[in-house]
């Protein structure tokens, strides 16, 4: 049995001890509370009522949680009512409540473990894993097939992308011209300047550093990183990732595994992928798309893995190398050109020469968000992946290794794009009137790439043929699919590269491909050119229009509440339930609509409001019956059991949270809880127009005072020095206009660099006040958790999320729990939650 599996078995045994222990002392204290109770019932008398009660605290350890209440003052006051008639017995009635309200909530928090108990129970035992699908005969249909069938069959689509695929990747792609590649790529290299300075081109240098790719030696380190990066991927049976796990933790097999590996290394030129073909397998991804992922031999994994990651830090530095070499030239649409930077600096002086620019920012930011940005810097830093480590489309952050926790994942890329795309619209269209987008796809990317194509540019580059030869082995892999059966024909790769591994050339998505033109002017028709194809431009669920918004695409989303619903219908057990929701909904969903950003604006927040809102009408009253998921939940747990909190993630908050509340005329007259006001997003640019017309002014009082000391003016000019005979064409000429002043804003205005930043920030989030109970509630509890999620008693590292959630439902939890801990730790299986969630979703279908 694998280390990983007697865990999973451990945590199960561990669990059930736990719920076995947790049903003990229910019973006990449910027995014992029950005669504490009748031996109440039976006294007359209420200070002996009283003194039962606390008894019973002290006796059950029952701590003393409501607001206000001490045990020991009570029995204080008590001794003072032996001789003080002043302690009335209203007094003792209200003692009485308190103390029944303690046992009473001690119940409700050893109903709840139970309940969470019995829950996590119904997800083991009921796990919503989809099945493995079998392909059908050629006489079937995935609509016609026989309900009689035991064979689980998968949609149509499926069929159709399967088909897709292997007639992609089992036959050559479409000839590719070796000669017609390299013209091309000497066109797009050898155009580029090079410095009298330099011996070699920037071309000449990065095929000498490809040339001297040298391949390091396996360590125990470096194995351990190996095998802690195909641990993060996906493409491994669930069998095998738990045999790399047990392998990670025995140095004596690790010590072995480096040999063999290292032997491999030195015989690289005999490698072959063996006798047995490499599973393949189809999975599901929530955008509706199958991907096909290899399950290789542990060892030829490690060994392709370490090879894989070596390259990638060799080429990232070597074309980053070449990025900075001067061989690609990034230009603003006016760039400042050297004449018009001697007159900025015959005028403005010493403040001409200006690094912080919207052109430098841009450049900056292609190099640290675009450029390469799947291919890792380091080796400890690891490979990216296909969706960077994540569970394809769950867009689950995944967690960075110490130092590189700066690094963007995919999603964020993503996200940076919408806001970098929506930002130039909006500078662009201040700037000049107009401003054309073009977005464009390459369709069946991976399995498409033309084997020729890649061995050109490979070639080209001046990859050693040693190499070429290993590369065009990992290509050409012997594949089976699983769902065809152990007995089903081999297949050789003839075309196109795994999921993971992206160079090259590809078609043209055409259903992803298209074109706007945006104008500033929103009566006035916007015109493409004749050469852009026509066509909408998406960003997930977004579509951009000629005024520069996103609006959401009604279409999509509607397929997705039809999928959202068959998905939630496949889950057998409550937790599953909320898994499904949290991934679909919560991130895959929200991800999608756009996070909240300055250049947005608040208009967007609302859409997205509206449809989330529209989702769960559509989803739970017409499918359900339930007006929204936790009702849906809430009916179902009881159901089966009883009602509890269940971490479902809720996507409304993080949008209000974003989202500007209108105030009140008395919160405006009293300036009580207002939020800063959300501008709209082009008066941040109009703002930045105005403060460079301040600046302008500014630096024409300086020039015609005489204070400028510029490129021409060694010394400082002071008008009142001069004699009145003095006739210098050089002192009368005119500060430049405004017009020239800012005709290269993107190189010169700081204050549109500052514009540019701010729309591309988040905007403020509106606080939700804790109230002073809330407040007293989260400083009580225990001090196990820190940062930004989750409750707990760290207030100020609490997010906003949490903090909304906390103060929406204190008031039920506290009347009922008596606090915001609503059960012992101890007693609740935590872990083998955690170890449950972390398994990836597998889409039923």
């Amino acid at each position: 049995m694998s280390s990983s599996a007697a865990l999973s078995e451990s945590m199960q045994r561990i669990t059930t001890s736990k719920l076995n222990v947790l049903k003990k002392q229910r019973d006990a204290f449910e027995s014992k509370k029950q005669a504490t109770l009748d031996t109440v019932q039976r006294e007359s008398a209420l200070p002996e009522q009283l003194l039962t009660l606390l008894d019973a605290l002290v006796i059950h350890d029952v701590p003393a949680v409501v607001p206000n209440f001490s045990p020991d003052n009570v029995r204080r006051f008590l001794n003072q009512r032996r001789n003080d008639p002043s302690v009335s017995s209203a007094m003792l009635e209200g003692w009485k409540h308190d103390l029944e309200k303690c046992l009473q909530i001690q119940s409700h928090k050893y109903e709840y473990a139970s309940l969470f108990g019995r829950l996590v129970t119904e997800w083991l035992e009921k796990p919503s894993n989809a099945p493995v699908l079998q392909r059908q005969s050629s006489n079937d249909s995935a609509d016609t097939a026989s309900q009689d069938s035991f064979e689980p069959l998968g949609r149509r689509e499926m069929y159709d992308q399967w088909r897709e695929w292997e007639t992609l990747v089992f036959n050559p792609a479409q000839k590719s011209d070796p000669q017609t590649i390299k013209a091309y790529l000497s066109n797009l290299f050898e155009s580029t300047e090079t410095s009298k300075k330099l011996t070699k081109s920037p071309l000449e240098t990065l095929r000498m550093r490809l040339k001297g790719f040298d391949l390091d030696p396996f360590d125990k380190d470096s194995l351990k990183r190996t095998i802690a990066g195909i641990l993060k991927s996906d493409i491994l049976a669930p069998s095998k990732k738990a045999a790399l796990m047990d392998i990670n933790g025995n140095d004596l097999v690790l010590g072995e595994m480096v040999d063999v590996l290292n032997i491999q290394i030195d015989d690289l030129d005999q490698w072959s992928w063996g006798e047995n073909p490499v599973s393949v397998e189809l999975r599901r991804q929530l955008n509706g798309k199958y991907r096909v992922y290899m399950d290789e031999e542990l060892l030829q994994a490690l060994l392709i893995h370490f090879i894989g990651i070596q390259w990638a830090v060799y080429l990232k530095d070597a074309f980053t190398t070449f990025f900075h070499s001067g061989a690609w030239k990034l230009s603003s649409h006016r760039a400042l050109n050297r004449k018009a930077r001697a007159r900025r600096n015959e005028f403005l002086g010493e403040d001409a020469s200006n690094s912080n620019t919207v052109r430098n920012e841009r450049r900056r930011d292609y190099e640290e968000d675009f450029f390469m940005i799947q291919l890792p810097s380091s080796v400890k830093e690891g490979s990216r992946g296909y969706n960077g480590g994540l569970a394809p489309d769950e867009c689950e952050r995944s967690v960075q290794e110490e130092g590189f926790a700066s690094k963007k994942d995919p999603m964020e890329i993503k996200q940076t794009l919408l806001h970098l795309v929506t930002t130039e619209s909006l500078l662009n269209t201040s700037l000049y009137g107009t401003f054309t987008v073009l977005q464009s796809d390459f369709r069946w990317f991976g399995p498409s790439l033309s084997h020729t194509t890649i061995f050109t540019v490979l070639e080209y580059l001046g990859v050693k043929d040693r190499w070429l030869k290993f590369f065009r082995k990992f290509l050409e892999t012997p594949l089976r699919f699983v769902q065809d059966g152990p007995d089903a024909p081999t297949n050789t790769r003839r075309c196109g590269i795994p999921i993971d591994h992206a160079l090259s050339d590809a078609f043209v998505n055409e259903e992803k491909t298209g074109s706007v033109q945006i104008t500033d002017q929103p009566n006035e028709s916007s015109k493409l050119h004749k050469s852009l194809p026509h066509g909408k431009v998406h960003w997930g669920f977004l579509q951009l229009d000629t005024t520069g918004s996103w609006i959401i695409n009604d279409t999509e989303v509607t397929q997705h509440i039809s999928e959202l619903r068959r998905q939630l219908k496949a889950c057998t057990s409550v937790l599953a339930t909320v898994q499904a929701w949290n991934v679909y909904v919560s991130r895959f969903l929200a991800n999608n609509f756009g996070q909240p950003q300055r250049c947005l604006g608040q208009r967007h927040v609302d859409m997205v409001i509206a449809t989330f809102s529209h989702i769960q009408r559509r989803l739970f009253s017409d499918t359900f019956g339930a007006a929204s998921l936790l009702e849906y939940l809430k009916r179902i747990i009881e159901e089966r059991f009883h009602l509890g909190g269940l971490d479902v993630r809720n996507p409304l908050i993080p949008l209000l949270l974003a989202r500007e509340v209108e105030d009140t005329a008395a919160q405006q007259e009293r300036k009580i809880g207002a939020v800063e006001k959300q501008k709209h997003p082009k008066e941040w640019i109009q703002e930045a127009f105005e403060r460079d017309e301040a600046e302008y002014e500014v630096y024409k009082k300086r020039y015609d005072d005489g204070e400028v000391i510029g490129e021409h003016n060694n010394n400082s000019k002071k008008l009142n020095n001069h004699t009145n005979n003095d006739t210098d064409d050089e002192e009368d000429r005119p500060f430049m206009s405004f017009a020239e002043f800012t005709a290269y804003r993107e190189d010169t205005s700081l204050p549109l660099l500052d514009a540019y930043f701010r729309l591309r920030e988040a905007p403020p989030e509106t606080h939700v006040s804790l109230t002073a109970d809330v407040q007293a509630a989260l400083r009580r509890l225990p001090d196990h958790r820190q940062g930004k999620e989750g409750i707990h008693r760290n207030i100020g590292l609490m997010d906003g999320y949490w903090k909304w959630v906390a103060q929406l439902y204190a008031g039920d939890v506290l009347a009922r729990f008596g606090g915001l801990g609503m059960g012992e730790k101890k007693l609740l299986p935590l872990g083998l939650v955690t170890m449950l969630r972390g398994e990836k979703v597998r889409w039923e279908g």
